[in-house]
């Protein structure tokens, strides 16, 4: 039984098995993802992480071109040892001083509740920052609102990066912490300025999975109005997969992977960002997409900066109603970006698979930017194991 990696609705139609072959089939959906094919008895689904696992086409197994039975897979769970927070924590701690009592490396399971937190003033101006909490589950996390006291420092600040951090993992310094994890949803509040969700800081194998990060706000595309709801820094080997990070119209862009190395997102949806992309890359190495979405997002669904000769491979994914599908700018080495079977806004009726290479760019900006040097050349796609670079796809400057 070969397994279905991706299934794509146009119109009401699942139109691509795997990356080989078309098999049409009218189905019953929400928002694009597959709650139920009841086409013809028997078959019935339930909604697990939106991948269709198996279908046969009729009892035969004949290809009448009707669907007749299809299953989800359940999502991808790391195996990971967590503790109940109710387990150390004292009576009458509050949640920030319950943190402070594990005295080893510990990935704290929330038991299905919401914590709230105040301020900013943990780290390096994080919410919630111990040495030894590596990792969140089970449960939502946010801010109590209008708690912070930094408004006025941070809506007076013109340049540099905003660094008020809802939840920070990782020590840094220069010293990686290994296994982090989140699989918690993280609740943007109104605290009168912008700020970010969650940095993965200085940490190698993390994992980000079954996730929400939700309205966590920002101003703009670039700093010092550009926030993060996940900010990937300075780390190892991340993995984020079956994530919903969705901006509401508040965000500025949903990833930001800050000069990380060995990058893979899976499954994952990025959505309605109001000022950046879905996902931005800089001084980034070996970064992989696979069967994400990203819509209604301002400027990109993904942002790539100078990641300099590198390996950017996009799998499966779909691009719907975001400024431009794909963004490639560097000053430095041309990167090689393959583009597999994805699905983009009027590709049905002709219209290519678009990816803006600028003109010009240098970051940080001067007054005469040099030429891009990222080679249109160097970016290309395939659909069904084709390469149809020279017919499907269009570079734009603009």
């Amino acid at each position: 039984m070969s397994r279905l990696q991706r299934w794509d609705l146009i119109n009401g139609v699942l139109t691509r098995r795997g990356h080989t072959s078309i098999i049409p089939g009218v189905v019953q959906h929400s928002a694009g993802i597959l709650r139920r094919a009841e086409l013809s008895a028997p078959g019935v689904v339930a909604a697990a992480d939106g991948i269709l696992y198996r279908a046969e086409l009729n009892a035969a197994g004949i290809n009448d071109g009707r669907l007749y039975r299809a299953e989800l897979d359940t999502p991808v769970q790391a195996t990971i040892t967590s503790v109940p927070l109710s387990s150390f924590r004292q009576s009458g701690d509050t949640f920030e001083v319950a943190l402070t009592r594990p005295a080893t490396d510990t990935i704290v399971d929330l038991e299905g509740t919401t914590q709230v937190f105040a301020d900013f003033n943990e780290g390096y101006y994080d919410g919630i920052y111990q040495p030894h909490i590596i990792g969140f589950t089970n449960g939502t996390l946010e801010m109590s609102p209008n708690t912070s006291s930094y408004a006025s420092a941070v809506n007076a600040q013109t340049t540099g990066t905003v660094a008020e951090t809802l939840i920070r993992l990782g020590r840094g310094g220069g010293t990686y912490t290994n296994g982090a994890y989140f699989g918690a949803t993280l609740q943007g509040t109104a605290q009168g300025h912008i700020y970010n969700g969650l940095v993965v800081y200085y940490c190698t194998n993390a994992i980000v999975e079954n996730c929400s990060f939700l309205a966590i706000p920002g101003a703009s595309s670039a700093p010092p109005g550009e926030t993060f709801p996940i900010n990937n820094y300075l780390s190892n080997n991340t993995t984020i997969r079956n994530v919903l990070v969705d901006g509401q119209g508040a965000s500025a862009t949903g990833i930001g992977h800050n000069q990380a190395n060995g990058i893979l997102v899976q499954n994952s949806t990025f959505q309605n960002m109001g000022h950046g992309a879905g996902v931005s890359q800089y001084e980034c190495t070996n970064i992989t997409y696979e069967n994400c979405t990203f819509q209604n997002n301002h400027s990109a669904g993904a942002n790539f900066e100078k990641n300099n000769a590198t390996s950017i491979t996009m799998v499966g994914c779909t691009f719907h109603n975001n400024g431009h599908n794909m963004i490639v700018d560097t000053d430095g080495s041309s990167s090689i970006v393959k583009i597999y079977d994805p699905i983009w806004d009027g590709m049905n009726s002709g219209v290519p698979f678009k990816v803006c290479v600028h003109s010009t760019y240098a970051y940080p900006p001067v007054a005469n930017p040099p030429a891009n040097k990222q080679l249109p050349s160097d970016i290309h796609l395939y659909i069904g194991g084709v390469d149809v670079t020279a017919t499907k796809l269009q570079v734009t400057t603009n």
